[in-house]
């Protein structure tokens, strides 16, 4: 079987942690769908930390953020089928992997958004916008879904006011789970089943794990 793809993602919020940034991507895999939040995978022997300054480097012009919280536990989610045709159709190198595995990250500008540009190349994204957590996950592409909504509840950003990251690492204390593993996620916006074909996310333990009730939980390659 295919491994996962190592790998990080960035949630850039405003000052009361309201509001997070999503860019819009160059190319897109899916039609219609080219908003994410920065992310991309580590490298050999790099740490996730030092893989999200390089990545917020490479993607958006500036790694001077602070580091407010991280997930506790990566999550992962699959390239659904016609993902993985187009990939293997590009030459891709991320046709090798099954999905990604993504620490995710909280984070601020120290400097506030006039220092993000888009002038490096190979340029990956080319603009940005400020959305309240909710809406991006209407804005990213489908089969990431499960797996935004894991990642922001895991950051506090999503059911209620973020709280302070606790201990030296800048962690996020793990919330409690109020669902049983292996069901359909709900209130997925854009199906009012809330059901989206190929869409799964787990926690690299490799259980399923979501945070609201009635979920079976997904992400895009960066």
């Amino acid at each position: 079987m295919k491994p996962f793809r190592r790998n990080v993602c960035a949630v850039l919020v405003n000052e009361d942690r309201s509001r997070v940034l999503v860019f819009r991507r160059v190319g897109k895999l899916l039609p219609g769908h080219r908003w994410q939040f920065p992310q991309g995978g580590l490298r050999a022997r790099e740490s996730p930390e030092e893989g999200l300054r390089r990545e917020l480097d490479e993607e958006i012009g500036t790694a001077d953020v602070e580091v407010l919280g991280r997930a506790r536990d990566p999550i992962r989610y699959e390239y659904p089928a016609q993902v993985v045709r187009k990939l293997k159709a590009e030459g891709s190198k991320l046709a090798r992997f099954r999905g990604q595995e993504q620490h995710w990250f909280l984070v601020r500008l120290r400097g506030g958004t006039r220092y993000i540009h888009f002038d490096h190349q190979p340029r990956e994204l080319d603009a940005f916008r400020w959305v309240a957590p909710a809406r991006a996950l209407e804005l990213v592409v489908p089969f990431k879904r499960a797996a935004y909504r894991m990642g922001l509840h895991a950051l506090g950003l999503l059911g209620r006011r973020a709280s302070a990251p606790d201990g030296p690492q800048g962690r996020v204390p793990r919330k409690p789970t109020g669902r049983a593993p292996g069901k359909r996620i709900s209130n997925v916006p854009g199906n009012p089943q809330g059901q989206v074909p190929g869409e799964r996310a787990t926690r690299a333990s490799g259980k399923p794990k979501g945070r609201t009730p009635g979920t079976r939980a997904g992400r895009t390659p960066r």
